[in-house]
């Protein structure tokens, strides 16, 4: 990381890759309510007809790719 500006200090690097992790993940998801918010809404009620089981192993499956992710990229 030697071009990777870190504010923080080298043992609070994790902590504040995760910060702008989801600093990204919130700006994205303002854009996607921003530019089409029909199609938002109609995901959203997609996913609460989804039975509870269905939708813990959608997260179990977003956090074991978002946690490879990030162990690859840092």
């Amino acid at each position: 990381f030697k071009f990777f500006n870190d504010p923080l200090g080298k043992k609070n690097r994790y902590r504040y890759l995760l910060l702008v992790g989801v600093c990204i993940a919130i700006i994205v998801e303002g854009m996607l309510l921003f530019i089409s918010p029909y199609y938002m809404k109609k995901a959203v009620l997609y996913f609460a007809d989804l039975s509870n089981n269905s939708l813990r192993i959608i997260g179990l499956i977003c956090m074991i790719l978002g946690l490879g992710l990030f162990l690859s990229i840092t």
